[in-house]
């Protein structure tokens, strides 16, 4: 059985950046594709839903459902994002390239607040290029609050471009198999890789970022400055 998806979105005067969501994620009729706008809808935005319906129900895509809100201060504005998604179904795509930046913005932070997992999407404005991808896990894993011992442990594997697990046990001063059973658990949460015979191990870019993110200033990356890029 195939796993339910609902589709969570804003939209401008444009439901070109919606459609390219829907192929590129192969959506079916049995999905399910929420709309939320602002009230009152202004007419560029009315004309590009009914686009985006017709070409659905062409496309044999879910039928879209819009939500209106209020948009006023922020709470207000989160909590009723926040109710919209927590109705939502399964898998959540979203894609933020779309409408008013505040209702983008608001729809990732309720994303994650509610822990949903999600997938968001960024599109090059021109329609051509490169996109961006946001998973939910990433984020998740970023906001995780780890050990100190894993905080060490990272750091440590950061230090250089691949740690073999018996210099890791040894550098932690840990038996191996601990630090077999811990690195197993970060690499689950995307922050480090295994590689070689050896099974040497690294950081993956999630984890550098976590060790930025979590130590700022205080993390150097390998030949590099303070959280940031190595000097040419």
């Amino acid at each position: 059985m195939t796993e339910s998806k609902t589709y969570l979105s804003t939209m401008g005067f444009h439901e070109s950046f919606m459609l390219r969501l829907l192929a590129r994620t192969n959506a079916s009729k049995e999905d399910e594709l929420v709309i939320v706008v602002p009230r009152p809808v202004v007419g560029g935005v009315a004309d590009a839903i009914e686009g985006l319906r017709a070409t659905c129900y062409r496309m044999r895509y879910p039928e879209p459902k819009v939500e209106e809100i209020e948009v006023g201060d922020f709470p207000k504005t989160l909590s009723q994002v926040a109710m919209i998604v927590g109705r939502s179904k399964g898998f959540v795509y979203t894609n933020l390239s779309l409408g008013l930046r505040l209702m983008d913005t608001v729809i990732l932070l309720s994303l994650i607040s509610t822990r949903r997992p999600f997938v968001a999407y960024f599109f090059n404005e021109t329609g051509e290029g490169s996109e961006v991808v946001v998973r939910g896990e990433e984020v998740y894993s970023l906001l995780e609050d780890y050990t100190a011992e894993d905080m060490r442990l990272l750091m440590t594997v950061g230090k250089g471009e691949g740690v073999a697990l018996s210099d890791l046990a040894k550098g932690l001063g840990k038996s191996e198999k601990t630090v077999v059973n811990r690195v197993s658990e970060l690499k689950k949460r995307g922050l480090l890789n295994l590689r070689g015979k050896d099974r040497g191990v690294e950081l993956t870019e999630l984890g550098r970022a976590l060790l930025v993110v979590k130590l700022g200033g205080e993390y150097k990356k390998p030949g590099g400055s303070p959280g940031g890029e190595g000097k040419g």
